[in-house]
């Protein structure tokens, strides 16, 4: 337990008693915390009222959104989104490190991500005033991340392992980062033992113990939000029914 209690201020009245009831509960529990509730109770919203709250009183928190799938991330990134800009806090950076073929491209999508800020990089006075190898390199590095985006096998092997470090950065220097929970940057991020503010699980009961393993290492502070009752993870029901 912590001695912390949620600040009880306009935001805290908005949420009906159930959920400020378990606002305070999460934020004097350590390390782990888990909701369980049907669909249509709110448990998203108390998970971006986590987000807000915590960027209220710390602009450089840290924090960690992931989910055994897209959907649910797609659902949880459009509120925690609204939220932030209903709050004047645009100057968050949020980017999303994994991205299924399936779905539609966005702007906070990791690569696409870099390849704005390289396209800023490059007509910034720092970029004007470097030495002409190093300014040539940038723009080479925001070419090939521009053909990267259109075809994977447009790009050579040096110029895709630069962009790779430049995701990397990005990774570390943004404030949200949200992913799914297997993807290959959760377990980078495991391998160099980086530490979150917070981990939010959503859909926690879809995902296998080993897809929450990599996201559970990251923080010693989690919030796992799910239904019991949902559809489980591929073979999961099988699984636990096996003797």
């Amino acid at each position: 337990m912590l001695d912390e209690v949620a600040q009880a201020d306009e935001h805290f009245q908005d949420l009906d008693l159930p959920k400020r009831s378990a606002l305070n509960a999460l934020w004097s529990t350590l390390p782990s915390y888990y909701v369980v509730g049907p669909p249509g109770v709110g448990k998203t919203r108390l998970a971006t009222e986590i987000v807000r709250r915590r960027f209220a009183q710390d602009r450089p928190t840290w924090i960690l959104l992931t989910a055994q799938g897209h959907d649910a991330l797609d659902h949880l990134q459009a509120e925690v989104q609204a939220t932030l800009h209903a709050n004047s806090m645009d100057d968050v950076i949020l980017v999303r490190s994994t991205a299924s073929e399936r779905r539609p491209r966005s702007d906070q999508d990791l690569h696409a991500t870099g390849v704005d800020y390289l396209r800023r990089l490059s007509e910034s006075p720092i970029a004007r005033d470097a030495p002409g190898p190093l300014r040539d390199r940038v723009v080479q590095l925001l070419n090939a991340g521009q053909r990267l985006s259109k075809s994977k096998d447009a790009v050579e092997r040096d110029d895709r392992v630069a962009l790779n470090a430049v995701s990397s950065l990005i990774l570390d220097a943004a404030n949200i980062v949200i992913s799914t929970d297997n993807f290959s940057n959760v377990e980078r991020l495991v391998e160099t033992r980086e530490q979150f503010d917070w981990v939010i699980v959503e859909e926690a009961a879809k995902a296998t113990g080993p897809e929450l393993a990599g996201p559970m290492m990251l923080s010693g502070r989690r919030l796992l939000i799910g239904d019991h009752l949902q559809t489980p993870s591929f073979d999961g029901a099988a699984a636990r029914t096996a003797p």
